[in-house]
């Protein structure tokens, strides 16, 4: 998915991204650690702003505890909101 996002951006010449989490359950914590080998391997860079909306409240700790590990782990420009009004408002203010 993430290799298809990047793509996506570079075709298009844009760097943020709005996502929305239709996962079932919330990712297993260890994958919320490996976030960072995956961004970095399919391109996602700091230029990149991503808003990932939680579409379930059950995401969210996990999704959360992802955007931690990546900003903190790296410097990847990702935040974790559960509404797309909200993610959509931090997308176009600036950075």
């Amino acid at each position: 998915m993430w290799e298809a996002i990047v793509a996506a951006c570079k075709d298009n010449n844009c760097t943020r991204v709005l996502g929305i989490s239709n996962l079932q359950e919330p990712i297993p914590e260890m994958d919320a650690y490996d976030h960072l080998s995956i961004f970095e391997s399919v391109g996602v860079t700091d230029r990149h702003r991503i808003a990932w909306v939680a579409g379930k409240p059950a995401l969210l700790e996990k999704l959360r505890l992802s955007e931690t590990v990546l900003r903190n782990r790296g410097s990847m420009n990702v935040r974790i909101f559960e509404s797309v009004t909200d993610a959509q408002r931090w997308l176009e203010t600036e950075e």
